[in-house]
C-alpha cells in the first residue's frame, strides 16, 4: 500500500514537473548558498534562493524542452520514477550539506571583513532559509502561471479573429505571439517596474519628509534652510536637514586646527521639495552662494549627491578643517530613491543633476576675475559619480574642469571608469587598473598608498573603490561573462576562496549584496568612512597634513 501510494505520488510529480527543471533548481540552489561579496543572512539567503531555484527551474524546463524536439526516443516510466527517487533522495542530501557548509563559507566571509560571526544554528537557520525561499519560489511561481495562462487565452481569442484567420496559418500564429509577447514585455519591463518604483517612492518620500529631533533649523545665514535662506528648512528633505545642521562650527575648527581663529563653513543645499526642475535648483544653490559671499571663500566644493539626496559627511567634511572653514560646500537632491533602485529609474536625472548644477556653478566663478576666483572640487559618490562622469564628453574635460575630483564607490556603467578599465596599463589588475603611468589618475581602495606616495603623485582625479563593493562590481555582463576582477581578487586574498561566478546567479548575489553594502565596516562593502581624507589631502595639495594630521582627523571624523 505504502509503495502504492509512493508510486503514485511520483507519478504526480512526473507529470506537473519537469525532472531536468528540478534538478537545474536544486543546481541553483546550491550555487546560491556560496560566499559572494557580502556576508548574508538567513533572510536574504531566503529570498535569493527563493529567486534562483526559479531561475533554474526555468532553465531546465526550457533545455528539457529542446532535447524532446531534438530526440524522439522516450525513457521507459521506470526509468523515470527512478530518477525521481535519485533526485529526491539525493537533492535532499546534498542540500543538507550545502547547507552546512554555507556557515563555514558565511564565516569566511565575515572574517574577511573583520565582522564578528553570528551565532547560526544549524537546524533554525537551515530550516528559515529553506522555508522562506521555498516561499518565494512559490510565488513566484503563482505569477508566472498567470501570465502564462493570460497569454494563452489571449493567443487562443488573437486566432478567432478575423482578421487574422484571413492569413495564412504560420503568420496568424506568428502575428499573435508577437502581440502577446510585446503585451507582456510592456507589463514586464514597464508597467510592473514603474508600479513598484511608485510604491518605493511613496516610501522614500515618506522618509524625506521626516524631521529629527536630532537636527534643528540653523540660525547661521551660511547654511541653507535658514530664515535668512532662499529656500525653507522644510523643502531640504531629511538628508538636506542633516547636512546643513551638522558638522564642524568655526570654534570646533579651530581648536581642532590648533589657530586663534576659524571661518564658519558655508553648506548649501536645494532640495526636489524646493522645486522638482533640477535646472531651476542649480540656479536657487548658486543665488544661495551668492547671498553668503560663497565665491569669496577660498574654494567651493560641489557635491553630487547619491541617489537619495545624501551627502556623505565623512567624505565632504575633511575639507573644512582643511581649509579652515574657508569653505563653500554646495549640493541638490535630485531624487528621494536610495542609489540601487535610483540605478533603475532616475541615470538620467543624476547626470542632468550633475551637469546643471557643475555647469552654472562653473559659470558664476568664470565670471570672476582669475586671481579672485576660488578653488573649484568636485565630490561624487555611487550613482551620484555616474552623473558627474556622466557630464563631461571626455576623461581630459574631466581634469581640466576643476582643481581635484574625488570619486567613491563608482558604479561600473560610468562611462569614464570604463574607459580608464578598458585602456588600463598591461599588467595592472581591473578592480585597481593604472591608466597610462598618468599621476594625475590615481585608482586606490583607500589602503594601498601611503599619504607621502599620494601627495608625491600629485594627483588631479581620484578613485576610492573597496574591493568587496558590489555597486562598483555590478554590472549586466556579470549575467553571461566572468570578470578579471574575481580571479585577481581571489589571487591578492580579497575574496572569500569558495567565491566563484557562475551565469547569471552571481548577477543575483550581487544585486542581492547591494541591499547591504552599507552594512559593513569602514574599508569593506559600499562604506568608504573616512579615507577620503588622504585623498583630500593629495587632492588639495595643503601643507601641514601628515600622517599624523590625518589620523587624529579621521578619528575627530568617526565621533560625528
Amino acid at each position: 500500500m505504502a509503495l502504492t501510494s509512493i508510486q503514485t505520488f511520483l507519478l504526480r510529480l512526473r507529470k506537473r514537473y519537469s525532472i531536468t527543471g528540478v534538478w537545474f533548481a536544486y543546481l541553483f540552489f546550491w550555487a546560491s548558498l556560496t560566499p559572494s561579496l557580502m556576508p548574508r543572512s538567513w533572510i536574504l539567503q531566503g529570498v535569493l534562493s527563493g529567486v534562483v531555484i526559479v531561475a533554474g527551474y526555468l532553465l531546465g524546463r526550457l533545455i528539457s524542452a529542446v532535447a524532446r524536439k531534438l530526440v524522439s526516443r522516450q525513457l521507459p516510466q521506470s526509468w523515470g520514477l527512478a530518477a525521481w527517487i535519485v533526485i529526491g533522495i539525493g537533492g535532499m542530501l546534498l542540500s543538507i550539506g550545502q547547507l552546512y557548509l554555507r556557515i563555514e563559507w558565511q564565516r569566511e566571509a565575515y572574517t574577511l571583513m573583520q565582522m564578528e560571526h553570528p551565532r547560526d544554528n544549524f537546524i533554525t537557520s537551515s530550516v528559515c532559509i529553506l522555508a522562506l525561499a521555498l516561499m518565494i519560489a512559490y510565488a513566484l511561481k503563482i505569477i508566472l502561471r498567470f501570465f502564462y495562462r493570460a497569454s494563452r487565452r489571449a493567443y487562443r481569442y488573437l486566432l478567432g479573429r478575423k482578421w487574422l484567420t484571413r492569413m495564412p496559418p504560420f503568420l496568424s500564429r506568428l502575428a499573435a505571439l508577437l502581440l502577446i509577447g510585446v503585451v507582456v514585455l510592456t507589463l514586464v519591463t514597464d508597467q510592473l517596474p514603474s508600479y513598484m518604483l511608485s510604491i518605493a517612492d511613496r516610501i522614500s518620500r515618506s522618509y524625506n519628509d521626516t524631521f529629527s529631533d536630532e537636527f534643528v533649523q540653523p540660525e547661521s545665514p551660511l547654511l541653507s534652510g535658514s530664515s535668512a535662506s532662499l529656500v525653507t528648512w522644510e523643502s531640504l528633505g531629511a538628508n538636506g536637514r542633516e547636512f546643513v545642521s551638522s558638522g564642524p562650527t568655526a570654534e570646533h575648527i579651530a581648536d581642532f586646527n590648533m589657530v586663534d581663529s576659524a571661518l564658519d563653513p558655508i553648506r548649501v543645499y536645494v532640495g526636489t521639495d524646493f522645486s522638482n526642475n533640477l535646472s531651476a535648483q542649480a540656479r536657487i544653490a548658486v543665488r544661495e552662494l551668492e547671498r553668503v559671499n560663497a565665491f569669496e571663500r577660498e574654494a567651493v566644493l560641489v557635491v553630487i549627491t547619491t541617489g537619495s539626496g545624501l551627502v556623505d559627511l565623512q567624505s565632504t567634511r575633511p575639507l573644512e578643517y582643511m581649509f579652515n572653514g574657508d569653505i563653500a560646500t554646495v549640493a541638490i537632491q535630485y531624487s528621494y530613491l536610495p542609489s540601487w533602485l535610483s540605478f533603475l529609474s532616475d541615470q538620467e536625472r543624476a547626470q542632468e543633476a550633475a551637469l546643471e548644477l557643475i555647469s552654472q556653478v562653473t559659470a558664476a566663478i568664470e565670471e570672476i576675475p582669475e586671481g579672485n576666483r576660488p578653488k573649484l572640487y568636485l565630490f561624487a559618490e555611487s550613482l551620484g559619480s555616474f552623473g558627474a562622469e556622466a557630464s563631461f564628453e571626455s576623461l581630459e574635460a574631466l581634469l581640466a574642469a576643476n582643481d581635484g575630483t574625488l570619486l567613491i564607490g563608482t558604479p561600473g556603467f560610468n562611462p569614464i571608469t570604463r574607459e580608464i578599465i578598458a585602456n588600463r596599463d598591461p599588467g595592472s589588475p581591473q578592480y585597481l587598473p593604472v591608466y597610462d603611468q598618468d599621476n594625475r589618475i590615481v585608482n586606490s581602495t583607500g589602503t594601498d598608498w601611503s599619504l607621502d606616495e599620494l601627495i608625491a603623485k600629485k594627483p588631479q582625479l581620484i578613485y576610492l573603490r573597496n574591493p568587496s563593493d558590489p555597486v562598483v562590481k555590478w554590472n549586466w555582463e556579470l549575467f553571461w561573462k566572468e570578470p578579471q576582477w574575481v580571479s585577481e581578487q581571489k589571487r591578492d586574498g580579497l575574496l572569500p576562496d569558495r567565491f566563484h561566478w557562475y551565469p547569471a546567479l552571481t548577477f543575483f548575489q550581487l544585486s542581492a549584496d547591494m541591499l547591504i553594502a552599507n552594512q559593513v565596516p569602514p574599508g569593506y562593502g559600499h562604506n568608504y568612512g573616512t579615507h577620503a581624507i588622504y585623498a583630500w589631502a593629495a587632492l588639495t595639495g595643503l601643507e601641514g597634513w601628515t600622517e599624523g594630521e590625518v589620523k587624529r582627523l579621521q578619528r575627530e571624523l568617526e565621533r560625528w
